[in-house]
């Protein structure tokens, strides 16, 4: 095959045209997404018990579905966690288990529970999905709640109008309400009862089909449209009738319309604040959306009042194309690098052909990528970086091999051959142990394993499509003089001859008199060759167990924002976290004033705030900063600083500062201890 590659020119130029001509067009259809979009290897239950503890959710939830669960096929692990009014259950799915089996199997053992207490709500089971979030917007204003949600929902619509963008949600924290309060003289008054009254409620606040009336003209649909929304339609709600009148429920009851009772509480720049998230959706791009919010944004921001204000805080896509600017900018100077170099030393049509198996090789994997459920995103494109260093070393090895075949005075085509011949069977070792390296990510369980087959499906195709460049392709390049291309770079040629003739006689002198004696004396002093290897290894070894190389398996991640939590004991009354969320807020705004000042311009972008998710005892505040290059210091010194003027906060259970991403948990060691007796592991803990 090589030396017919090699004799037909034609069928070379052909293949690599149809390589990069499919490999655009389908880098054009690709999807694109921040991760990986997958299902998750766990199943989620969560069950609401308005007003329980800790202790009685446990007994009366977490214990009965735990029971239900235990023994299904598939399941390998179950945990559960109880705070207050709220039952959270991860049941984890083995990695060979059908998850839609399981995932049926567990809502029917729910479905059959008769024991769970009858003020809790419905279980909520869902297989989750690592979602398609783009971006978060923050809507923020000095108005009320309500207010303020009926104007996310203006701007949700708004968005939706834009061709580009399809799903956008409001993350509502609270509930909508509707509160009817009825006096105990009222209901003696008129002899009423409150279960009487909330029966007639319920009977009158219902939509429900009548079925049909059938006429000489066509059929007539019955039905009765009695649901109510609002608090003046069910103040007109009739109670009593009597010979005086119809007594309705807003003569006898305060009505009131707003928010389910909580303690949550969000705010950004101390204002009250509703978030909004836009996803991608289909083959929409993160880039796509982002921009179509953007420019849909400038028409909103006109037409809101002056109270409201909103700000996109955190741009996904923007991390996104910022790996994708990184791996063209090193595609582009990697291009020119190798050229040039080549250039300086060999013939230039051949350092261009050399060349040439870089992007043909990115051309053949965006052609495989969609086969493989491989999309461009963040992991993907960190393979493409990885490979771009390696995919070029056999193209230079047997370009250069067929050059030393022109040099011994061989016709073109003969010396493709015998030199393709000759390296082929090296560079096949060489790209198959680098594939050998990388195959076992494929084994990786769970949602990290998931996640990193998209390294080894991009280098392994990339190296795969190098291959087949550097055996079929570039020899039918090289046997073959291009006029055109020739024709083209002979400028640049008659540019370099004088520097490549340089070059090209200190290389030589080089090889002859300093790498070939050195590497005379290092065969003949072979053993002495090999102690000094091993001292390195031992050297390596030696700062590996001193400490002094730190290892991680995943590295922490600067980014352009610093959150500190704080967590109360459990019970800790929600206007104590509100006093701990203030003085968050005022040492981080005083630190901000003071890099302000040094700084003399704004380095960051807001201040979001929230008391009370996951309960009353939580207090979080997160500073979005102005990218790296506009607010000139780390995020990891500001987290210190911001640290350190805390002090010792009284009450505070913990407290606890980041400024950087990581995958997986925030904590470097994560201890579980289970026993049936809680007052035995309090006692150990």
């Amino acid at each position: 095959m090589i030396r017919w590659m090699a004799e037909h020119k034609v069928a070379a130029n052909l293949l690599m045209i149809i390589i990069i001509f499919t490999g655009v067009m389908g880098a054009r259809n690709i999807k694109q997404e921040v991760f990986p979009e997958m299902e998750l290897d766990f199943i989620v239950i969560g069950v609401k018990y308005s007003g329980a503890t800790p202790e009685e959710i446990e007994k009366s939830i977490l214990l009965p579905i735990e029971d239900a669960v235990r023994g299904i096929n598939g399941i390998k692990k179950v945990s559960g966690n109880s705070t207050e009014g709220l039952a959270k259950f991860r049941i984890e799915i083995e990695n060979d288990a059908d998850k839609n089996s399981v995932f049926e199997d567990v809502k029917t053992a729910i479905d059959r529970l008769s024991s769970l207490p009858e003020e809790s709500e419905e279980p909520e089971i869902q297989l989750p999905r690592i979602r398609r979030e783009v971006l978060n917007i923050t809507v923020f204003g000095d108005i009320p709640a309500r207010s303020l949600i009926e104007q996310a929902q203006i701007i949700r619509s708004s968005l939706l109008s834009h061709p580009d963008i399809s799903q956008v949600e409001i993350e509502q924290r609270r509930g909508f309400e509707m509160t009817i309060e009825i006096s105990k003289a009222a209901l003696q008054q008129h002899s009423l009862t409150l279960n009487q009254v909330s029966n007639i409620i319920k009977k009158t606040n219902l939509d429900l089909p009548g079925g049909k009336i059938k006429t000489s003209g066509g059929d007539l649909l019955i039905r009765t449209k009695e649901k109510r929304y609002t608090a003046a339609e069910y103040a007109n709600i009739p109670i009593l009738f009597t010979d005086q009148g119809i007594l309705r429920l807003g003569d006898i009851a305060r009505i009131s319309d707003g928010f389910e009772e909580s303690d949550i509480r969000t705010r950004y720049n101390r204002l009250p604040a509703e978030s909004i998230e836009v996803f991608r959706v289909g083959n929409q791009t993160p880039t796509a959306v982002s921009k179509a919010v953007r420019s849909k944004l400038e028409e909103i921001r006109a037409q809101l009042p002056s109270s409201v204000n909103l700000e996109i805080v955190n741009d996904r896509s923007l991390v996104l194309q910022d790996r994708i600017d990184l791996l063209m900018k090193n595609l582009w100077l990697g291009l020119a690098l190798v050229f040039l170099t080549l250039a300086l030393f060999l013939r230039i049509d051949l350092a261009f052909w050399i060349m040439m198996g870089i992007p043909i090789s990115f051309a053949g994997a965006m052609i495989i990528m969609p086969t493989l459920d491989t999309s461009i995103n963040m992991i993907s494109l960190f393979a493409f970086i990885l490979v771009l260093g390696i995919v070029v070393d056999d193209a230079i090895v047997v370009g250069e091999n067929i050059f030393s075949h022109q040099e011994m005075g061989k016709t073109s085509s003969k010396a493709a051959i015998d030199g393709a011949l000759e390296i082929g069977a090296p560079v096949l070792i060489t790209i198959l142990t680098t594939i050998s390296a990388f195959i076992p990510m494929y084994f990786i369980p769970g949602t990290t394993g998931n996640i990193f087959k998209n390294i080894p499906n991009v280098l392994i195709v990339v190296l795969l499509f190098s291959l087949a460049e550097v055996m079929f392709i570039l020899p039918g390049h090289l046997s073959h003089l291009n006029r055109i291309i020739s024709g083209l770079l002979a400028p640049l040629g008659t540019i370099l001859k004088y520097p490549r003739n340089y070059f090209s006689s200190c290389l030589y002198w080089f090889s002859q008199n300093i790498y070939r004696k050195t590497l005379g004396k290092a065969i003949e002093f072979r053993y002495s060759i090999f102690a000094l290897g091993l001292v390195f290894i031992l050297i390596c070894v030696g700062l590996t167990f001193g400490g002094h190389i730190r290892f991680t398996f995943f590295p922490s991640i600067e980014r352009d924002r610093v959150i500190l939590t704080a967590k109360m004991p459990f019970g800790t009354p929600v206007s104590v976290s509100r006093e701990i969320e203030k003085k968050m807020l005022n040492s981080a705004y005083t630190l901000l004033d003071e890099y302000r000042s040094k700084a003399g311009k704004e380095i960051h972008n807001g201040v979001y705030s929230n008391v009370g998710r996951g309960g009353s005892h939580n207090a979080s505040v997160r500073i979005y900063l102005k990218p790296l290059k506009e607010r000139g210091f780390p995020a990891n010194e500001f987290s210190r600083k911001w640290r350190r003027s805390m002090g010792e906060a009284p009450g505070i259970e913990s407290l606890n500062i980041r400024s950087g991403w990581r995958m997986g948990s925030t904590y470097d060691i994560d201890l579980q201890l289970s026993h049936p007796d809680p007052a035995l592991l309090l006692g150990i803990v």
